[in-house]
């Protein structure tokens, strides 16, 4: 699931940065060699798997310590497992169901493409 904040997703963007910070001492290490451990001067060389690891590996643990929001604010809906919204279809209680009748021709008129109508209606 993903919850974000004004658009971001902070503990992924928490991660992405963490995990592009582990892979710059191999960065350096390929230009200055002398001014990083010798770990680090192989470091550079396999940056992309290491920093996904790594991203990969504190999105997991954050998400662990820090469970995502599920249900919205306001709403008392205990989800717990996977298929937790699959009896209402997604929907919250209190949501209102749109339904799309689709195209309504008239007599003996053809689709045309970009010019269908739809009518649509609420069930509540």
């Amino acid at each position: 699931m993903y919850y974000y904040t004004k658009g971001w997703n902070l503990k992924a963007v928490g991660c992405w940065v963490s995990a592009a910070l582990f892979g710059i001492p191999g960065l350096v290490g390929a230009y200055h060699p002398s001014a990083v451990a010798k770990a680090a001067n192989h470091m550079y060389q396999m940056g992309w798997i290491l920093c996904f690891a790594v991203a990969v590996t504190f999105y997991f643990v954050v998400n662990l310590a820090l469970p995502p929001q599920v249900v919205p604010s306001g709403y008392d809906a205990n989800v717990k497992c996977f298929e937790g919204f699959a009896e209402t279809e997604g929907y919250l209680e209190g949501d209102a169901l749109i339904e799309f009748r689709g195209l309504e021709l008239q007599d003996g008129e053809e689709p045309v493409s970009g010019s269908a109508s739809f009518k649509v209606e609420e069930k509540v």
